[in-house]
């Protein structure tokens, strides 16, 4: 009895999981469904979808922080490239704060 009750409290982490990764990728990275009418392009769109899903996961792993509040932080930098090293003008560099972690 005890282990299913373990059983269900993972399960229902895992859904808590799932459900915030849609939150994110309909909310914060602010994709909306988009109809396709072949399935090469719906898949092209998932595939996209994900990907910036995991992009911002690992965004927040790195720089201990939400997404949402990484996009607000960087929403109106300017990115340059000096010689191929991006800077951010008026903001600290989010590369430096990776780096330091």
């Amino acid at each position: 009895m005890a282990y299913q009750i373990k059983q269900n409290i993972q399960v229902y982490k895992k859904q808590a999981d799932i459900e915030h990764a849609f939150d994110i990728i309909k909310n914060v990275l602010d994709i909306r469904p988009v109809y396709h009418h072949n399935d090469d392009r719906v898949n092209g769109h998932v595939f996209v979808c994900v990907l910036a899903y995991a992009v911002a996961r690992i965004l927040e792993i790195k720089s201990k922080d939400t997404i949402h509040n990484i996009i607000e932080r960087y929403r109106n930098s300017i990115i340059l490239s000096i010689n191929n090293k991006p800077h951010i003008v008026g903001e600290q560099t989010l590369l430096n704060q990776l780096k330091q972690t």
